[in-house]
C-alpha cells in the first residue's frame, strides 16, 4: 500500500509539473523593423492642405485665404484639440505645389497662416490581435497619482491594448494619464474621452488593432516599473489597423497636446516612434505647422522620435529628409541604433543616420516583452528590434533622468541625456560626435 501510495504522489507531481509548463509556455515571436520588412510608403496628397490658421481670425481673413490657395470644398477639422488646425481641399485644376507657395507668401507678408502638403505613410509593420476593439480606455486603468508628482508621457502611435497590462506589477496596472481632467473632447455619438484620442476614427477608442503603439507603451512602462519611477501615459491613435497615419493627424495630435498643456496637464515627455524619408529634395523643415506645434512645447516637453530603419544617411547633401526626427528643434531628440560585434560598436544595417540630424544612438536589438490573455489564446514571448523599440527605451530613462534630475525643462534634460551618453570614435562620422547610450 505504502509503494501505490508513493507511485501515485509521483505521478500527481508530475501532472502537476506538466500543467504548470503548460501554463507557462510562450510562443516565441520576432519583430525586426527595416530590412525585407520594411514597406514604409511616403504617399504625398494631390490636392489636401494641412493649415494652422492665427487665433481670432475673421472669416473674412479666412475666407480670403481660402480662395488664394483655391480651395473648393469647406473644411475639414481635427476632432479633438481646437479648430485652429484645418484640412483644405484644393481644386483639382490647381496645382497643389502652387497653393502651398501661395500660403508661404502670405504667412510672410501677415503672419496669420501656415500651410503645408498633406502626406501619409506607415509604421513598420507588426503583427495585429484579433481581440475586441470597440472599448475605450478602462476607467480601472487610470492612474490615482496627482500628474505633478509623476513623469507623464504622450505615446503618439497606434494606440494602445490595455488587455495586456492588468496582468503586469500593480502600479504598472494603473498607468493611463486622465486627459479627461483637461479637455473636453466627444464623438458624434456622445462618447467622451478618458484617456487620451483616436485621430484615425475621431472618437476616445484609443485601443490597439497593430500592437506597435503596445509594444512601444510596454517598453517605457517596463523600464519605469523596474526603476520606481511614477508615471502615467497618455495614449493617442494616429495610425489605423493597417499601420496608415497622415501628417494631419500627427499635427492634430500635438494641438491636442498643447490644449492639454494650456489647461495645466503637464505632459513632460512626447515618444514619436515613427517615421518618413520625404525623399531627396524635401526639407523637413518646410513643414511648418507641425514644427511650430513642436517647437510652442519647447519649454513643457522633450519630443524623442526614431531615426527610422532604411539604412540611409537622412542628411544627404545637407537636406535632413526624415520626417519628423530632421527638424532641427531644440527639444527633439532623434535615436537610431547600434549593434555590438566582437567588443566593437558599429551602426546597425538598417538604421539611419546623420551627423547633424541624429542625436545618439541605442541597442537595436533585444527588446523583450510578454504580452499575455490566455482567455484570447495570447501568450506570447516577443523579441522586438528597430529605432521604434531603442526610441522607446530612451523615453523610459529620460523618465527616469526627468524624475531623478529635479523635473529640468526640456533644454537640459536633452542635454543630460546626451552628456549620459559614450563618444564612440568609430560613430563620429554617422552620428553627432558619435554618441552612444549603451544598453
Amino acid at each position: 500500500m505504502q509503494t501505490m501510495s508513493n507511485r501515485n504522489t509521483i505521478l500527481l507531481l508530475i501532472l502537476s509539473i506538466t500543467i504548470l509548463n503548460q501554463c507557462t509556455t510562450f510562443n516565441d515571436v520576432i519583430e525586426i523593423e527595416g530590412g525585407n520588412s520594411n514597406d514604409q510608403t511616403l504617399v504625398l496628397s494631390p490636392n489636401k492642405l494641412v493649415v494652422r490658421l492665427k487665433d481670432n481670425m475673421t472669416e473674412a481673413r479666412k475666407q480670403e485665404l481660402m480662395d488664394i490657395a483655391h480651395v473648393s470644398e469647406p473644411a475639414e477639422y481635427c476632432s479633438c484639440g481646437g479648430r485652429n488646425i484645418e484640412i483644405w481641399t484644393v481644386d483639382r485644376d490647381f496645382r497643389i505645389e502652387e497653393a502651398v507657395s501661395n500660403l508661404e507668401r502670405e504667412e510672410e507678408s501677415a503672419g496669420d497662416v501656415e500651410g503645408d502638403r498633406e502626406f501619409s505613410f506607415n509604421v513598420e509593420d507588426t503583427r495585429s490581435f484579433d481581440l475586441d476593439f470597440n472599448q475605450s480606455a478602462p476607467i480601472a486603468l487610470l492612474s490615482q497619482e496627482n500628474n505633478i508628482s509623476s513623469v507623464n508621457i504622450a505615446v503618439i502611435d497606434t494606440g494602445v491594448n490595455f488587455d495586456f497590462f492588468p496582468d503586469t506589477p500593480e502600479r504598472e496596472s494603473k498607468f493611463l494619464f486622465t486627459s479627461a481632467n483637461y479637455s473636453n473632447c466627444e464623438d458624434v455619438s456622445g462618447e467622451v474621452e478618458i484617456s487620451g484620442w483616436n485621430f484615425v476614427d475621431n472618437n476616445p477608442n484609443v485601443r490597439d488593432s497593430k500592437s506597435h503603439g503596445t509594444y512601444v507603451s510596454k517598453i517605457i512602462a517596463k523600464e519605469l516599473v523596474k526603476e520606481g519611477i511614477e508615471f502615467q501615459i497618455l495614449p493617442i491613435k494616429v495610425f489605423n489597423n493597417r499601420g496608415v497615419g497622415s501628417y494631419s493627424n500627427i499635427v492634430c495630435a500635438l494641438n491636442y497636446i498643447k490644449g492639454i498643456q494650456e489647461r495645466g496637464g503637464n505632459i513632460n515627455l512626447i515618444n514619436a516612434s515613427f517615421g518618413v524619408s520625404l525623399g531627396d529634395d524635401i526639407n523637413v523643415n518646410d513643414f511648418e505647422v507641425l514644427k511650430g506645434l513642436i517647437e510652442e512645447l519647447q519649454n513643457e516637453a522633450l519630443v524623442i522620435t526614431s531615426a527610422g530603419n532604411m539604412g540611409i544617411n537622412t542628411d544627404d547633401r545637407g537636406i535632413p529628409n526624415h520626417f519628423p526626427s530632421g527638424y532641427d528643434s531644440s527639444n527633439i531628440l532623434a535615436i537610431g541604433g547600434y549593434i555590438l560585434k566582437e567588443e566593437i560598436f558599429l551602426l546597425h544595417p538598417n538604421s539611419n543616420y546623420g551627423r547633424t540630424s541624429i542625436d545618439l544612438l541605442t541597442k537595436f536589438e533585444g527588446y523583450k516583452l510578454k504580452v499575455e490573455l490566455p482567455e484570447a489564446g495570447v501568450r506570447d514571448s516577443i523579441n522586438l528590434s528597430g529605432t521604434s523599440y531603442a526610441t522607446a527605451y530612451i523615453t523610459g530613462l529620460a523618465a527616469k533622468l526627468y524624475m531623478d534630475n529635479g523635473r529640468p525643462n526640456p533644454q537640459t534634460l536633452k542635454d543630460i541625456i546626451l552628456d549620459s551618453s559614450e563618444s564612440i570614435l568609430t560613430l563620429r562620422d554617422s552620428i553627432n560626435q558619435g554618441r552612444v547610450i549603451i544598453k
